[in-house]
């Protein structure tokens, strides 16, 4: 069974103007993901070369093969920069432009332009070249599960595209182009469904970059960068309870910085966030992989140390305070230091919240002792 070919590059040119505008839609609504905008006019324009190649016969003929066929280059070049723009990379124009530039080349160049077979080996050859690139660049970047399916869809489609060569070249008889053939109808299907299922890939993965967004604040101490109260609890139960399937020790800190009330009072409260920052920049430094490190109170932050007994631990705890006066002194100007209190299990049992109860026992201790101690919970 073989597909109308007139009817499918209608609908094919349906399909990139109803998505292009789908894509630019979604963007007026989230315009933080400029991919959503530049994949909708790509599409756009496609569609506009699509229709313009269809109707060459009723245009001047070599106008249509040269314009139609480059501005779906271009589109599918806009289309790549945004997925550069999806990882906050830059888009040179001239990549962007540069299929249509030889395209237009190839075409002022009648000997070869003439020949149905080299025109659609260097079309395809073009499109096939922005897709690959698009693909890559879809797979960097963060770790997102939309990535790969869209990626491998890019790919596909590429491999498609590539076909479309040794098709004409087998199939196609002399003297007949392409939109005449049998072919055309399966090539042109082909194409509906990936700007369709394109599309859709397009705005699932911004939305979960959105969700992972949105996940990252409710997690997020907005002013140190730190986790917040809430996902110090769920990671640490999370690390203790590894610890104790392996039998492993594990710690728990708690910090107070010392007199910061004074600190706010004296050099106002942009010194003391500054403070608060250092503090977090002291225990970033001093961190393993597989650590964790939360601001959990005005002034207090807590530490969940899996694997370390308590000599380590206590080691950790020490450097992070070393670290912390002499940032604060180094970097603002003020004699800043904080006190510390150590939990520790041998087996990795116990829970986070009877951990941080026996660290906070440990802590008041250090704090009746004086100013820049650290203690030990029996």
């Amino acid at each position: 069974m073989w597909f109308d070919p007139t009817t499918l590059f209608a609908g094919l040119i349906a399909s990139l103007t109803v998505s292009g505008l789908v894509l630019l839609w979604s963007w007026y609504e989230d315009q933080s993901e400029l991919i959503l905008a530049r994949g909708g006019s790509g599409f756009l324009l496609a569609g506009l070369g699509a229709a313009v190649f269809a109707a060459r016969d009723d245009i001047p003929h070599e106008l249509g093969q040269m314009v139609g066929p480059g501005m779906v280059m271009l589109g599918i070049g806009i289309t790549w920069a945004g997925a550069r723009a999806f990882n906050r990379r830059p888009a040179p124009l001239w990549v962007i432009g540069l299929g249509t530039v030889l395209w237009i080349g190839f075409t002022l160049t009648p000997p070869l332009f003439e020949s149905t077979h080299v025109r659609t080996a260097v079309g395809c050859a073009i499109i096939a070249s922005y897709l690959l690139l698009a693909a890559l660049e879809i797979r960097s970047g963060a770790p997102l599960r939309g990535r790969t399916p869209l990626a491998v869809l890019l790919m596909l489609h590429a491999l498609f595209v590539m076909l479309r060569v040794p098709l004409s070249l087998g199939f196609v008889p002399p003297g007949v182009v392409p939109v005449q053939t049998q072919w055309l109808g399966a090539i042109v299907l082909e194409g509906m469904v990936f700007v369709q299922i394109c599309a859709v890939l397009l705005i699932a993965l911004t939305k979960e970059r959105l969700e992972e967004r949105l996940r990252a604040m409710a997690e997020t101490d907005p002013l140190t960068g730190l986790c917040n109260r809430r996902a110090l609890f769920e990671r640490g139960s999370g690390a203790l309870a590894a610890c104790a399937r392996t039998r492993k020790p594990a710690a728990v800190a708690l910090f107070d910085l010392d007199e910061f009330k004074a600190v706010n009072d004296t050099f106002g409260h942009a010194a003391g966030d500054a403070v608060l920052q250092a503090f977090a920049h002291a225990a970033e430094e001093c961190l393993w992989e597989g650590d964790i490190v939360g601001r959990i109170g005005g002034e207090e932050f807590a530490l969940v140390l899996p694997g370390r007994d308590a000599s380590a631990a206590t080691a950790v705890a020490q450097q992070i305070m070393e670290q912390f006066h002499h940032l604060a002194a180094q970097g603002h100007g003020i004699a800043c230091t904080a006190s510390g209190g150590l939990a520790v299990v041998l087996d990795g049992t116990g829970s986070i919240e009877a951990l941080l109860g026996a660290a906070d026992q440990a802590l008041y201790d250090a704090k009746r002792e004086g100013p820049n101690t650290l203690r030990l919970a029996p």
